[in-house]
């Protein structure tokens, strides 16, 4: 890293619930950048749809932080329209990622199989709509409710398979200068409570192995799967979950264009596996918004 001014750029969104994890997640990244680098980092927070980005200097790099819907490629948008360069995956790739029918779409056109999902109309409420998605599908697949508010036209209730049966592997890519880079897998063995997203990030709730115990037929399988949907968005950095079953079908449970960033996250474990320890994943990931800036 350079001298160059990084924001760390916090976004509520509208009615947004994840305002504590948020500052969590925005404190860390700003730390990490801290250590060893002489960048100046600063902190900036905006919710709504009245973002205001007149304080940010031309020159600095943007690192972008939005969890839950608020992570729909909103804030990307902004940041393109204003000419400012900001680490991760773009605006397409993450209202594309937040939309199950659309990236249910693209990934199938990439040749991967996909969870089902079922759709409900935004006038109605997700967590009555969910047992009726449950009840959709008798082979156990717990449902997790999308975006209330984002680009479709309905809200979709995304189906995640449940980890008692098979094993469940979490995939994270990354952008290496002209090339995509993947990371070990990580094998995700168990979590008390699936459906809340911050039970993936505990190492209290869940159990990891990096780099998994796997054969070099399945590492070959899960390193097609990764770079596949990362390429299929074309993202900067990714997630995706991948569920084996009994039978060896392998089936994605989860995509993410713009992963949560924590010490304990998924994303940074893999990249632990490769020596990018959090702090150097942070400075990594500024360097490459600077090579390829807007």
């Amino acid at each position: 890293m350079t001298a160059d001014d990084v924001v760390v750029l916090t976004w509520y969104g509208v009615e947004e619930p994840h305002h504590e994890l948020s500052n969590l997640v925005s404190a860390r990244i700003a730390h990490a950048l801290m250590q060893g680098s002489t960048a100046r980092v600063r902190v900036l927070a905006g919710e709504g749809e009245a973002i205001d980005l007149s304080a940010i200097p031309e020159a600095a790099i943007v690192f972008p932080v939005a969890i839950g819907r608020a992570n729909s490629g909103w804030l990307q948008r902004q940041l393109e329209r204003a000419g400012l360069s900001y680490v991760g995956s773009g605006s397409r790739a993450c209202e594309a990622a937040i939309d199950a029918r659309v990236l249910r779409a693209w990934l199938m056109q990439a040749g991967l199989s996909v969870a089902p999902y079922l759709n409900c109309e935004r006038r109605d409420y997700p967590w009555t709509t969910a047992p009726l998605a449950e009840s959709s599908f008798p082979q156990g697949w717990p449902v997790t409710a999308g975006p209330e508010e984002g680009p479709a036209a309905s809200a979709a209730l995304v189906p995640e398979q449940k980890r008692s049966g098979g094993r469940t592997f979490s995939l994270a890519s990354l952008r290496d200068a002209d090339r995509v880079a993947s990371l070990p897998v990580v094998e995700v063995l168990q979590s008390v409570n699936a459906s809340e997203p911050a039970t993936l990030y505990s190492p209290w709730d869940t159990g990891y192995v990096c780099p998994a115990a796997i054969d070099d037929r399945l590492r070959f399988a899960l390193d097609r799967i990764a770079v596949a949907a990362h390429n299929a968005l074309g993202c900067v950095m990714s997630r995706v979950q991948v569920h084996l079953d009994g039978d060896d079908a392998l089936t994605v449970s989860v995509f993410e264009a713009a992963p949560l960033l924590l010490p304990t996250s998924l994303f940074a474990r893999a990249a632990a596996g490769v020596g990018l320890h959090f702090a150097d994943l942070a400075r990594r990931l500024v360097d490459d918004a600077r090579q390829h800036r807007t």
